[in-house]
C-alpha cells in the first residue's frame, strides 16, 4: 500500500464527489424548489453551510477508507482468472475465458 497513492486516489474521488453533485444542483433547479418544500427534513442553506466543513471531512475520510479497502482487496495483483482478462493481451498471458 502506497500512502501517497491512497491519498491521490481519496482527493480524486472527493473532487469528483463535489463536482457531481454541484453539477446536479446546478443543472436541475427543482432540486432546490424541492429541497424548500420541506424545511424540517432539509436544512436552509445558512444552515448546510455551518455544517460544510463537518460534511466535507467525513466525506474525506470515507473516500479514504474506501481507497484504502479497494488496495487491500487486490494486495497480491488480480486473481489468477482475471489476470488474462484486464483488457490488454500479450502473447504471454493466457487468453480470457467469456
Amino acid at each position: 500500500m502506497n500512502l501517497l497513492r491512497i491519498l491521490a486516489a481519496a482527493s480524486a474521488a472527493f473532487i469528483a464527489y463535489m463536482a457531481a453533485g454541484a453539477l446536479m444542483v446546478a443543472s436541475l433547479p427543482t432540486l432546490r424548489i424541492e429541497f424548500s418544500r420541506y424545511p424540517s427534513v432539509y436544512r436552509d442553506q445558512q444552515g448546510q453551510m455551518s455544517h460544510m466543513p463537518l460534511g466535507a471531512l467525513g466525506m474525506v475520510l470515507a473516500t479514504v477508507a474506501l481507497a484504502v479497502l479497494y488496495t487491500r482487496m487486490y494486495r497480491d495483483g488480480p486473481p489468477p482468472r482475471e489476470r488474462g482478462s484486464s483488457g490488454s493481451w500479450s502473447p504471454h498471458s493466457p487468453p480470457a475465458r467469456s
